[in-house]
């Protein structure tokens, strides 16, 4: 009995004993989760500064988000809006172009320039007149009458404006348009020769870039000057490099067939005339030059060259 009963008491003890060591150890685990916790801290404290330095809170990072959205969409909108009007703007210019056009053709002109020029020199001729007004019977009348050929002209108008002023005044005013019509038309030419300037520069700028390589050949670079000097702008610089491509390969290729032509006749020559004496080629079979051959044999000897 005491024996059952002391092994009793050491199981109880070894049980009281196991359940102290658990209770060390819940402690420790729980200590480590609080270490954890603390080292976690600083990072979520790092982030929430992060996000105190750019928003003050978060009404205001929505608020922030929501005005970024909207300006997105505005210029979306906007540039939206602006290719619409850039087509409307299109679609407005080709029909004022048109009635322009229609109401030049309506007038007996073929196109819009020339109509425009002859308003142009009706406002001068109207500008000129105007300053002799005083001359006029009834002012008031020619100045709408001159108003009404700016807007109009046509020669019966312009023949009852005429009637109203002197020979001498007439003269005067006939004599400025004519020098007016003069720079009118230098001025066209002198547009018209900028533009040509202007396409021809970017014209030659674009080949001479792309073919730079040829235009190193002062030989080329000439030929083509030539070239488009008689041709200007038409010029197919493509089709005249390919050209003068293909004119080089075919120098090449015959400057090699007369080369060899020229070899050919030279090594004959020097065989027939037995200036290669010391040469195997100069020798026939027994040893003696062709000089030195009979003409029977001289026969021979040719029969087999040729």
């Amino acid at each position: 009995m005491e024996e059952n009963l002391s092994e009793n008491v050491a199981v109880l003890e070894n049980t009281d004993n196991s359940d102290e060591v658990v209770d060390t150890h819940e402690p420790l685990s729980s200590d480590n989760s609080e270490e954890e916790t603390t080292t976690q801290e600083p990072k979520n404290e790092e982030h929430a500064t992060e996000q105190q330095s750019k928003f003050n809170n978060l009404e205001d990072a929505i608020k922030s988000y929501s005005e970024l959205e909207k300006k997105l969409g505005q210029q979306s909108h906007e540039l939206g809006e602006l290719r619409k009007q850039a087509e409307e703007a299109d679609k407005l210019r080709e029909q004022i172009s048109n009635m322009q056009l229609a109401e030049a053709q309506k007038k007996g002109f073929q196109d819009v320039k020339s109509y425009q020029d002859h308003k142009e020199i009706a406002d001068f001729v109207a500008n000129e007149y105007a300053q002799y007004i005083n001359e006029c019977e009834f002012p008031d009348e020619m100045v709408k009458l001159l108003e009404e050929y700016r807007k109009n002209p046509s020669n019966e108008l312009l023949d009852t404006i005429e009637s109203q002023f002197s020979v001498e005044t007439i003269k005067n005013v006939a004599g400025k348009n004519a020098l007016f019509k003069g720079q009118l038309q230098l001025r066209e030419q002198q547009a018209l020769e900028n533009e040509v300037q202007a396409s021809a520069r970017t014209y030659l700028d674009e080949n001479v870039n792309k073919y730079a390589e040829d235009f190193n050949n002062p030989a080329f670079a000439a030929l083509y000057g030539e070239a488009f000097r008689a041709y200007g702008c038409d010029l197919n610089s493509e089709k005249f490099v390919q050209l003068m491509h293909d004119y080089k390969d075919s120098i090449i290729k015959a400057l090699g067939i007369k080369d060899t032509i020229n070899n050919e006749n030279r090594s004959a020559t020097d065989e027939i005339s037995g200036l290669s004496m010391g040469s195997d080629a100069a020798k026939t079979g027994n040893g003696k030059s062709l000089l030195q051959l009979s003409d029977k044999d001289l026969d021979n000897r040719l029969d087999e060259l040729i």
